[in-house]
């Protein structure tokens, strides 16, 4: 069974998000800052991973994905702030690992 991750990429500005599901979050985070990851994360400039659930697999990564994309802009910020209060990219924390 691999696991899964569930992700949330925002802005230098901490105001638009992009909510994301990958099996592999090391190699997605650096398609991502580097540019290819998505046409939409480019334009915005969403590279700073603030936010991630480890899931049993990629099917459970995608339904979690999907609910986060229900929840308005206040609330998601509110999950955020929960785990990273200062909504901080964790993809340059050293104690997350994550590869880097």
């Amino acid at each position: 069974m691999k696991n899964a991750y569930t992700y949330i990429l925002a802005n230098y500005c901490r105001t638009i998000f992009h909510i994301g599901s990958t099996e592999d979050i090391d190699k997605r985070t650096v398609e991502h800052k580097d540019g290819s990851g998505s046409n939409y994360t480019r334009e915005h400039l969403l590279i700073h991973l603030v936010y991630f659930e480890n899931l049993s697999s990629l099917s459970n990564a995608i339904i979690r994905e999907k609910q986060l994309r229900h929840m308005n802009q206040e609330a998601l910020i509110d999950l955020i702030k929960s785990a990273n209060p200062k909504m901080e990219d964790l993809s340059n924390d050293p104690k997350i690992k994550l590869g880097f």
